[in-house]
Order: structure tokens, then sequence, then C-alpha cells
């Protein structure tokens, strides 16, 4: 299984909103890391992201946003 790591909530929001699974999320001093279970979407989305080409529901994003807020003040 690939894991896929990231600082980067927004981009962490984007992934989570797009259906990829987190595996676990580690402390790391003032920052938490996302990791995912890494798919073959994945390299897709994130050029879609940083082109502003990725089509998403903002209300899943907004709420995938949320989640992983939350799940951060957990560590």
């Amino acid at each position: 299984m690939n894991i896929f790591k990231t600082t980067d909530l927004y981009l962490a929001a984007v992934l989570y909103s797009c259906g990829l699974k987190i595996s676990t999320i580690e402390p790391d001093g003032r920052r938490c890391i996302f990791c995912f279970i890494d798919n073959k979407e994945r390299d897709e989305t994130i050029r879609k992201f940083c082109n502003r080409e990725l089509k998403l529901d903002i209300a899943g994003f907004i709420d995938s946003l949320k989640r992983l807020k939350s799940m951060t003040f957990n560590y």
C-alpha cells in the first residue's frame, strides 16, 4: 500500500473530498502531516487543482476542510 503525505490543509481537503482515504494524521510540531492511501488518480487531481481546472462540489470541499481541521485538533 502506497501512502501520499502532505502538510497542505487545502490540498488535503481537496484529496479527501475527491475520495482519497486518510490512513493517519501524524503530528509534526505545530502542524500535521495528512497521510492518504494513494491511488492512480491522485497525480491528475493535484495537477488539476494546481492549474485551477479541478471541478469540485463546494459544499463537499468545505465539509472536508472542516472535518480535517477538527481532526488536527486531536493531535
